[in-house]
């Protein structure tokens, strides 16, 4: 089977396909993808809309003029850079053709890959937000929408956009909201698309999806009694503790959310802690307010107890300006044309999928009796407006 641009437009169809059941959600949030070319380690700048204020109206015979809309850039950089790598024999390139065969199932499972690497890298900053709802351990959704309407209390607290939501649910909260009466009433009078085949039924004021990729929150390994060490100020970033059992590695990870006795508020811990001999641990929290004054929003007196949330699968309520996701192809440092024959022994093509938002680079190189493929992609993302997800635990 010759490779030409017929034949690498049908094997792109195909990675396509892979790339939208398995990338669910960079398309929840911000984004910027094209198929220029760009390097790791740049940057692209996602363009936030800013508000537009009122203004009282003063007749005249000539307009005051309007001003520029206070919108905002975030400069993502450019940081993964993956490659979906596989070689198949000359015997095997003729079955594009034929569903099923050798070299669609590759096909497949190479976009797969990328679209499972680009989706996890978004939902990792599901780390970034201390607010929750629902309890840990156990599977939200079970009788009723309780988890949701504390999930939309925060975005509402928060000065998220109404109307402008998605969730997000791991396989088991969505299994069990496919028997909420509210769910059913969605699918009855909205879509009967699902989100895997590139559609979000809307239901309860939200686009509803569900992710295999959702993560799991394993917390810390804890340990002793942790009580504030002496009496901490509002807006303390590295919050001084003690009682903790000596000497323990990951005694907090980065994700935990601790609560402290007499602050209703949450906080998330930012980086992996470690308590030293003596039992102190001085953990970097964030409130989690992302544009407003960091650390605790109430001052703690000394010897406050502390709590852990447990371990916890991970659903998401948010709002798209939680994050932004920007993603290229990589730079062609030889100088090819996509889409035409290579300088070197091979084939290239870029293209991007608008669904999943993945601009991938499908390389063909010619070896002995057999080829060498890739499928790859440079990305980014980046927290913008951290309070604008919530946490719903499983």
């Amino acid at each position: 089977m010759a490779l030409d641009d017929r034949t690498f437009t049908r094997m792109a169809a195909t990675i396509v396909q892979s790339a939208r059941q398995n990338c669910v959600t960079p398309r929840c949030i911000n984004r910027d993808f094209a198929a220029s070319l760009s390097q790791k380690g740049k940057s692209v700048d996602v363009q936030i809309a800013g508000q537009v204020p009122t203004r009282d109206v003063t007749p005249g015979p000539v307009s005051p003029g309007a001003p520029e809309p206070g919108a905002s850039f975030v400069n993502v950089p450019l940081n993964f850079w993956k490659e979906a790598p596989f070689k198949i024999s000359d015997l095997d390139l003729g079955g594009l053709d034929t569903p099923g065969s050798y070299i669609n199932t590759q096909l497949t499972e190479a976009g797969r890959s990328i679209a499972n690497d680009v989706d996890g890298s978004v939902l990792d900053l599901y780390k970034k937000t201390p607010f929750y709802a629902g309890t840990a351990g156990t599977t939200p959704f079970s009788t009723s929408t309780v988890e949701l309407q504390t999930a939309e209390g925060y975005l509402i607290q928060n000065l998220a956009e109404p109307g402008n939501r998605k969730l997000i649910l791991d396989p088991f909260a969505h299994v069990n909201a496919l028997g909420l009466p509210g769910f059913q009433n969605a699918q009855a009078f909205g879509s009967t698309d699902v989100i895997r085949e590139g559609r979000i039924s809307r239901a309860l004021g939200y686009d509803w999806a569900f992710n295999q990729n959702m993560k799991q929150h394993t917390r810390g390994t804890l340990g002793g009694v942790p009580l504030i060490n002496g009496a901490q100020a509002v807006a303390t970033t590295l919050l001084a503790t003690d009682g903790w059992t000596a000497s323990i590695a990951g005694i907090l990870k980065a994700g935990d959310i601790i609560k402290i006795a007499g602050d209703s508020n949450p906080y998330v811990v930012i980086a992996d802690c470690t308590s030293t001999a003596g039992g102190v641990v001085n953990i970097p929290i964030s409130n989690g307010l992302a544009g407003k004054t960091d650390g605790l929003l109430v001052a703690c007196a000394d010897n406050a107890a502390i709590t852990i949330i447990n371990s916890h699968r991970v659903s998401l309520a948010l709002h798209p300006n939680f994050a932004a996701y920007a993603a290229r192809v990589n730079e062609d440092v030889y100088g090819d044309v996509p889409g035409q024959q290579s300088r070197f022994p091979g084939f290239r093509m870029t293209w991007v999928d608008p669904v999943s938002g993945v601009p991938m680079l499908l390389k063909a190189v010619y070896q002995h009796f057999q080829t060498e493929f890739s499928v790859s992609c440079l990305w980014g993302v980046k927290e913008i407006f951290t309070q604008y997800a919530v946490r719903i635990l499983g």
